[in-house]
């Protein structure tokens, strides 16, 4: 349909370009009346034209349009995680010199000892136990247990990881010897070239400090005035001489440590 407007129009404007140049040839009442009919013609088609180029949507529109916003969204902020502040090291100190073992007890080996004025750190706690796992004061990274008798902490030990006890070992046994002799130089020492062996010599061995209490056994000296008692457990020792001869000294307390061998032992008699 608008097709047919247009070529309408277009018949319109033929007409009227006809009938102008007529007009410039004929100047009678009838070519006058003849411009007044191209000037309503041409009124005629401009409206024409008008309507068409709403109907076709050809009219130019110079109003704004909408464009898109490019701006983003503002994303949700996520706050950074909070760094948990590292828990300081934990220092202990003794009031009195304490024994630093490879576990918690007399029966394991002695490794190393934490003096008074001395301070090491705390590597954990020990359950059910008065002891704690430290850095060894006399190996620097490696640990031991210490006693916690006389032990006081600098800081909070919560945070430190729970060990729990380990097995009790069986100590290495230990080894008691000596010599019985004559002193002839009086000095308490097997030393002088006259000092003569004592044989058959008896040496009691009693537990507990002396005069001891439960007996371990007997052992005599040998022909060289030897003696030796071993497969002994740790612990603390009596030992005598028989009490039909006269010694010195008459008894020694002995505190035998795991696999240790205490030499030297020795019983005289003075000429």
């Amino acid at each position: 349909m608008v097709a047919g407007s247009k070529r309408l129009a277009l018949g319109l404007w033929v007409a009227m370009t006809l009938l102008s140049a007529c007009g410039n040839v004929f100047v009678s009442s009838e070519g006058r009346m003849a411009t007044q009919t191209v000037s309503a013609i041409d009124g005629v088609a401009e409206q024409t034209l008008e309507a068409l180029r709403t109907a076709d949507g050809s009219e130019t529109d110079l109003s704004p349009r909408p464009t898109a916003s490019n701006t983003a969204l503002p994303a949700t902020a996520t706050p950074p995680p909070t760094a948990t502040p590292w828990p300081a090291p934990v220092r202990i100190e003794v009031s009195i010199d304490t024994n630093c073992r490879a576990g918690p007890g007399p029966e394991f080996p002695l490794i190393g000892a934490l003096m008074v004025g001395e301070t090491t750190i705390v590597r954990a706690r020990v359950l059910e136990l008065d002891y704690w796992i430290v850095e060894n004061p006399d190996n620097p990274g490696r640990e031991c247990w210490l006693w916690g008798r006389h032990a006081s902490l600098d800081g909070e030990s919560g945070h430190l990881p729970a060990v729990t006890p380990p097995w009790t070992p069986t100590p290495e046994p230990g080894t008691i010897a000596g010599w019985a002799f004559i002193d002839v130089n009086k000095n308490g020492a097997r030393d002088y070239p006259g000092d003569t062996p004592l044989s058959g010599v008896r040496i009691m061995v009693r537990v507990g400090a002396c005069p001891g209490g439960t007996s371990v056994g007997m052992v005599e000296t040998n022909a060289e005035g030897r003696y030796l008692i071993s497969s002994l457990v740790p612990t603390l020792y009596c030992l005598s001489g028989e009490a039909t001869v006269l010694l010195y000294p008459n008894t020694w307390t002995i505190n035998l440590s795991p696999g240790q061998m205490r030499d030297e032992i020795n019983f005289w008699q003075v000429p």
